[in-house]
């Protein structure tokens, strides 16, 4: 088992570490990508349309679930390296 090997532990560490890093790395411009697509869908898509509609409410929820996981994880750091939150968040229109 990995755990028995300190030498494996190490390098399946480092690889996780490179992992993460990377898909961290490309996650705001991936959020950007679709919430540009996201403009594109909504500005063409029929308004009386019931799937269209409730293909943007739910992309909607999404985005507003992404922004508040945002904030909880700017807090959450924040707090880590010991800083505080002079403003509160404020929502970009």
């Amino acid at each position: 088992m990995v755990e028995d090997d300190a030498e494996l532990a190490a390098a399946c560490r480092e690889k996780k570490a490179i992992v993460e890093a990377d898909w961290a790395e490309k996650l705001p411009g991936a959020i950007r990508g679709c919430i540009a697509f996201l403009a594109r869908a909504a500005a063409e898509c029929d308004p009386s349309d019931p799937t269209a509609i409730h293909s943007m409410a739910g992309a909607l929820k999404i985005l507003a679930e992404v922004a508040t996981t945002r904030q909880v994880l700017d807090v959450r750091l924040a707090k880590q390296a010991g800083q505080v939150r002079a403003e509160p968040f404020k929502v970009a229109s």
